[in-house]
């Protein structure tokens, strides 16, 4: 089985990563602090709560509070030049979040996933909202907050860089990542279609079979990483959690299955 198989998912995989920097009528927020406790926002007297962190993206969580139940406030200083910008809409793609999740800019209410009370869940959804035009920046500092919540049945998280601008702007880049995402996914779906029918004319090289599910099953589970999503599942958390984790598992076994079976096919080559 050619290697160039084996690279060419490397590399579809690595082109998800695509930025948007450069636009300056778009902010990504990189500096963050947060504080433990209630979602109350009057930042002037808890000055001293604030520490300096990095949001709880993929494979990072916020040192002692790993079982944490409750609120996690979490703010990042917005950019002078967005005041610039208050003639228009402004927006806030806030990435996925976890679990109850709330937007604040400054005291003011963005937009929310989810609630405490009664409790309703919005694990791992897309938050991507206009901002209401009653909410205004003030002539000095002004801050994002995200406010989110955790019983414990899901963890917190907030995708690593948030962004905010033009709602035009946020609006079409976000589209243009999703739609760029979908062609990609759609490669892995030719590709692993590609290989179940070398399969089917030629039973024999089972790694084609293999090779070929697993792409499939890569392209839908990398399709849970969307926030296009959202659009099939909605609220379903539950639901979609389930599926994805299904996913996650038959992927591990087929991966694990085209592996061997490409080095049996090699070592069988050699002999």
């Amino acid at each position: 089985m050619p290697k160039s198989k084996c690279v060419l998912i490397l590399v579809c995989a690595c082109l998800f990563d695509v930025g948007c920097s450069g636009n300056p009528e778009l902010f990504t927020l990189k500096e963050w602090e947060f504080r433990p406790g209630t979602p109350a926002l009057h930042s002037d007297s808890q000055a001293g709560a604030w520490k300096t962190t990095r949001l709880p993206s993929y494979g990072r969580r916020i040192e002692g509070f790993e079982n944490y139940r409750g609120w996690l406030v979490f703010r990042s200083r917005l950019p002078g030049e967005l005041s610039a910008q208050q003639k228009n809409q402004l927006a806030v793609d806030a990435g996925i979040l976890s679990d109850v999740a709330r937007v604040y800019i400054n005291d003011e209410l963005a937009g929310e996933m989810g609630s405490v009370e009664p409790y309703r869940t919005a694990s791992m959804m897309s938050f991507l909202k206009t901002v209401p035009t009653a909410v205004q920046l003030k002539s000095g500092e002004n801050y994002l907050y995200l406010v989110l919540y955790t019983d414990g049945t899901y963890p917190i998280f907030a995708t690593e860089y948030p962004r905010i601008g033009n709602a035009e702007t946020v609006f079409r880049e976000h589209y243009k990542n999703e739609i760029i995402s979908i062609v990609l996914l759609g490669i892995y779906l030719l590709v692993g279609m590609y290989y179940l029918y070398l399969w089917s004319r030629r039973k024999k090289d089972i790694y084609h079979l293999y090779f070929g599910l697993l792409c499939v099953l890569l392209c839908f589970y990398w399709f849970f990483r969307l926030g296009s999503r959202d659009v099939l599942f909605g609220n379903q958390v539950h639901m979609r959690t389930r599926f994805e984790l299904s996913l996650l598992a038959s992927s591990l076994l087929f991966f694990r299955s085209s592996f061997l079976s490409f080095f049996a096919g090699s070592t069988t080559d050699l002999a």
